[in-house]
């Protein structure tokens, strides 16, 4: 046996029993031990499965074109491009993906082994949402798959369905979700199923059948790969079902674990949109009633019940905290969410009467600037306490008449 041979020998056996990394270095003593070009062009084939197995795609790519460049006639060139094709996928590099898994089905497209790289094909379709070339490949191997691969079958269906849910096909979507969970033997198998009912219930608008298909699904697979959309749905589900109690629990869930979530921005809009629904009624209700007692909003939350009211009664509001450190972080809150020029703050003036020393001026400053404010607008919001509230005000005539203009320019 010569040189070459038995290098051969020794990484074909290494690469049968998955050490990679023995079988590759059998290889180059391979490439080392022969000049000639046919014989090269072959052990750097069989070499591109062995790094491919590495997870070194780049070598991959290298050891597949090095083949073609040394046998530009080399007689399995589909095997060539297949390589470098699902190299390319893990690199995720589509573009070049298609284009060598492509080249590889226009030789054979036939045998079994393609069926598997016509999969992959319609998997990168798929997943760059070019569903009119995706579907026509997904029914074109179902069949075989169907007979063969009972695995590849079942994963057709998934992605069958999800096709048709994106055309917003929702019956036939739903048609082959079934038919994947009818056939589903293990309870991981089972949650993709779920999975995409859930999708299409929910763009129903069937929110009840959707959670149930979401608790199914997890009671299937705790470990389900996708959890963010799983908890978004159910989220989404109970808000539109007007709990909104759940909906909370849900949302602070997932904001904290995916802060930067998918599903960031519309579990934020929703969250906002329950906001306004519970200003909404607060409004119907002041309306509606003399008196109205509303308790029980925290932090910020007083300031945005108070920029709403005031904000869609066109009114003004007159917001009287307990003390004088309350009616500053109110006041605070509401230049920070609306116009500070909207906001009139009334302290009181803190001086002693009869004593010697004369009123904090910044404090009368405050009062003055707000008595002017009422009196040049009619939409504002005035933030006090009681002792402030308790202060004398002069009458708006009082007012208007000390007020001294000055010009720039004048002497």
């Amino acid at each position: 046996m010569s040189e070459l041979e038995t290098h051969i020998r020794e990484a074909r056996k290494h690469l049968e029993q998955e050490n990679f990394v023995q079988a590759s270095a059998s290889y180059m003593k391979s490439l080392e031990a022969t000049e000639d070009l046919k014989d090269k062009a072959v052990i750097w084939a069989e070499l591109s499965w062995a790094y491919y197995r590495m997870n070194e795609y780049e070598r991959t790519i290298e050891a597949a074109e090095n083949t073609l460049k040394i046998d530009p006639d080399y007689k399995a060139k589909e095997d060539i491009f297949r390589i470098q094709g699902f190299a390319y996928i893990s690199l995720n590099k589509d573009k070049q993906a298609i284009e060598c898994l492509t080249q590889s089905l226009k030789i054979d497209r036939n045998s079994s082994k393609q069926q598997i790289t016509l999969y992959e094909l319609a998997k990168i379709y798929f997943k760059i949402e070019d569903y009119e070339k995706a579907y026509p490949i997904f029914e074109e191997i179902e069949s075989y798959f169907y007979q063969n691969q009972q695995d590849y079958w079942l994963s057709t269906l998934f992605y069958k369905g999800f096709v048709q849910y994106h055309r917003s096909n929702f019956s036939e979507s739903e048609a082959i979700f079934e038919e994947l969970l009818e056939n589903s033997n293990d309870g991981a198998r089972k949650a993709t199923a779920l999975f995409g009912l859930a999708f299409v219930t929910f763009s129903k608008k069937d929110y009840f059948k959707t959670i149930n298909l979401c608790e199914s699904l997890v009671k299937n697979d705790e470990n389900f790969f996708d959890m963010e959309t799983v908890g978004f749905l159910t989220a989404a589900s109970f808000y539109y079902l007007g709990r909104k109690d759940v909906f909370e629990k849900y949302y602070k869930q997932l904001k904290k674990n995916f802060p930067n979530g998918r599903y960031a921005a519309e579990l934020t809009l929703l969250k906002e949109n329950m906001t306004t629904d519970i200003f909404s009624k607060v409004r119907q209700l002041i309306c509606q009633e003399k008196f109205v007692h509303i308790s029980g909003l925290p932090g910020s939350s007083r300031a945005f019940l108070c920029n709403y009211l005031n904000e869609n009664s066109r009114s003004p509001l007159l917001y009287i905290a307990n003390d004088l450190d309350s009616a500053e972080q109110l006041r605070d809150d509401l230049e920070s969410i609306t116009d500070h020029k909207k906001v009139a703050f009334l302290p009181a003036i803190d001086f002693e009467p009869y004593a010697a020393v004369a009123p904090n001026s910044s404090l009368v400053s405050l009062r003055i600037e707000s008595l002017q404010h009422f009196i040049e607008y009619d939409d504002w919001i005035a933030v006090t306490y009681p002792e402030g509230l308790s202060e004398t005000f002069p009458t708006p005539e009082q007012h208007i008449d000390n007020q001294i203009y000055f010009k720039s320019g004048n002497e």
